[in-house]
């Protein structure tokens, strides 16, 4: 999918119709009955901090960086993911917080 909307951006910028490519990188995975779903990019951060049950398969895991919540991992909430793939392409801190305060 990622790959698919690269290319789009692409070919706008190409026609000379396009802009920068500003949607927030992601993946998922399904591995039996557990989904894990990654958005953001952290290619380094300064905390991590996991919040729910990871037995249950029902956690996230929250990247920041100076302050900043950089990226999201999920297991089994899919809704929180495109909540946050949501804000971070918006680049819409107060509303990323507000996403993540009760997770």
């Amino acid at each position: 999918m990622v790959a698919e909307r690269q290319g789009q951006a692409v070919a706008r910028s190409m026609l000379g119709i396009g802009g920068a490519y500003r949607e927030a990188p992601f993946f998922w995975s399904q591995h039996y009955d557990v989904t894990i779903s990654y958005v953001g990019r952290a290619a380094s951060w300064e905390s991590c901090e996991i919040r729910g049950d990871l037995d249950k398969h029902d956690a996230c895991a929250i990247y920041r960086r100076n302050g900043r919540t950089i990226a999201v991992a999920t297991i089994g909430r899919d809704r929180l993911s495109l909540r946050v793939e949501a804000a971070l392409e918006r680049s819409d801190a107060v509303a990323l917080d507000s996403i993540l305060r009760d997770q």
